[in-house]
């Protein structure tokens, strides 16, 4: 497991994903928000001072390659076997990037001012949460076509602040609200009303689902306190419980490895 701390510009890492796991390492990293890890364990950590996307090996303590071009304020990035996709939070748009390539060879746009999360769904199909302002009900969520070309359609939900998106095989979908509505809200496939929801203490960020399907985490940060992980069971939700308190700071994002499980 990977958390941004980024007060402290790094990511803390811990080897066991259980609650009694220790801290065995620490990459520095400016100002780190969204993680990725990908089928391969690569890990991609977004510098929103720098605008790039930093790569690291397991193991490894340097990126070992970085996207940087075309970028306008990144936020979250996410990657497939042969595309990278990275939000920008200053143009409401993602990136697309080639695996292993700096050149971009589009863009995909988003209702919003900023995309604020995106994921994998169903058949790789790509779904990106999106805010006009920080007004409430003023953020929601557009899907695009899994090869990251074509026209996006938005969901007609209603958020406000989103701060992360995730997606279980059935398409059901979770996703981040803050700005005062601090939670995790649980939508059915299809459906634009929330089913359920988990309250935070703090604010919450980088939402992943473990890979059972039967945990959801998050980084929350009770400010000015520092932050820590959450997790409540999937899909019936239940107060969200302390998980991993060995953190510092504000937590910014939150990835797993593909084979995580509480």
């Amino acid at each position: 497991m990977y958390v941004a701390e980024g007060t402290y510009n790094d990511i803390a890492i811990f080897r066991k994903n259980d609650p009694n796991s220790q801290r065995v390492g620490t990459l520095g990293f400016t100002s780190p928000v969204g993680l990725f890890v990908d089928r391969d364990n690569l890990l991609y950590a977004v510098d929103q001072v720098d605008y790039s996307v930093g790569v690291f090996r397991p193991g490894h303590t340097t990126p070992f390659f970085s996207y940087n071009r075309g970028l306008a304020r990144p936020l979250f990035v996410i990657a497939d076997s042969f595309l990278v996709f990275v939000g920008n939070a200053n143009d409401g748009t993602i990136t697309v990037f080639p695996k292993g390539q700096s050149v971009p060879i589009g863009r995909l746009k988003t209702p919003g001012a900023e995309v604020d999360g995106i994921n994998f769904g169903p058949g790789n199909d790509i779904y990106a949460a999106y805010r006009k302002s920080n007004r409430a009900g003023a953020g929601g969520i557009v899907r695009f076509p899994r090869n990251g070309f074509g026209k996006g359609v938005d969901l007609g939900i209603s958020l406000t602040a989103p701060l992360g998106i995730a997606l279980d095989p059935l398409g059901d979908i979770l996703v981040i609200e803050t700005e005062g509505a601090n939670r995790i809200d649980f939508f059915e496939a299809g459906k634009t009303h929330a089913l359920r929801y988990a309250p935070t203490v703090g604010i919450p960020a980088g939402l992943q689902i473990g890979a059972g399907f039967d945990h959801v985490y998050a980084a929350s940060t009770p400010y000015p306190h520092d932050g820590y992980v959450v997790t409540t069971p999937f899909p019936i939700f239940k107060p969200v419980q302390r998980w991993e308190d060995q953190l510092r700071g504000y937590l910014q994002g939150l990835a797993l490895t593909p084979t995580a499980k509480p």
